[in-house]
């Protein structure tokens, strides 16, 4: 999307699309509150499936797209999708990863980028507010945000908590999950585990081998890391 298309004091179209999902990442925008409206004066949603899932305009300057390909609807319906948008948003981690339902017997979701190009990957279960209005101010201005590849345990650390992995002695996925979040679930005293999905260039195995010398079965740290990205230990 060429940031000249703005310079006429258009607005820009987004659509708000939900694959095989719970909704959490569309109700998300109701989250943005304030800035949410503040943006709207610079673009309009012209579909929104939480109002109108069957409404589908012919032209999009960009789709958000939530949920997991789970069947041929969904694999169909993402075509058709990223035929009508200039940019594509992979929004949450079933878009991003599959999600948490890979780990329930029958469901075989699949990621959007395995059908379609994804231009951009906002991860989150649900997707963080701050982020998605960072996507959507990125968007009025003709251009994605820059993705920050830091991890959770960085901005635990931030937050100065007492690690849970190395004192605590708990389950945490925190040093291999994309951060984001500002470590939100240690802050109330939980572990990470590994809802935003993995850290770009993490080694999957090496945490897995961390786990077990700490006492977890093998098998049990590897179910762990693949909660919400199955089959991110066959790439790394």
């Amino acid at each position: 999307m060429r940031e000249e298309r703005h310079r006429d004091g258009r607005k820009i179209t987004i659509g708000v699309f939900g694959l095989t999902s719970c909704g959490g990442d569309q109700m998300a925008l109701f989250n943005c509150e304030d800035e949410f409206f503040t943006l709207g004066r610079s673009f309009e949603i012209a579909a929104y499936d939480l109002v109108d899932v069957e409404r589908q305009p012919a032209e999009l300057d960009a789709a958000l797209v939530e949920g997991a390909v789970t069947h041929e609807e969904d694999r169909d319906r993402l075509t058709r999708i990223r035929k009508t948008a200039k940019v594509l948003v992979a929004m949450g981690t079933c878009a991003a990863y599959g999600g948490v339902m890979a780990r329930h017997p029958g469901p075989d979701p699949s990621p959007l980028k395995e059908f379609v190009q994804v231009d951009f990957t906002l991860p989150g279960c649900p997707v963080e507010r701050h982020e998605l209005r960072r996507v959507l101010g990125s968007l009025v201005h003709g251009d994605l945000p820059v993705v920050e590849d830091k991890s959770v345990c960085f901005e635990c650390k931030l937050q100065e908590n007492t690690c849970a992995l190395k004192e605590k002695k708990a389950l945490c996925l925190g040093p291999v999950t994309t951060g984001g979040c500002s470590a939100l679930c240690v802050n109330y005293r939980l572990t990470c585990r590994g809802c935003r999905g993995p850290l770009v260039d993490a080694n999957g195995e090496s945490m897995v081998n961390l786990l077990q010398s700490k006492g977890w079965p093998r098998e049990e740290a590897r179910r762990s890391l693949e909660t919400f990205a199955r089959g991110w230990l066959k790439l790394s």
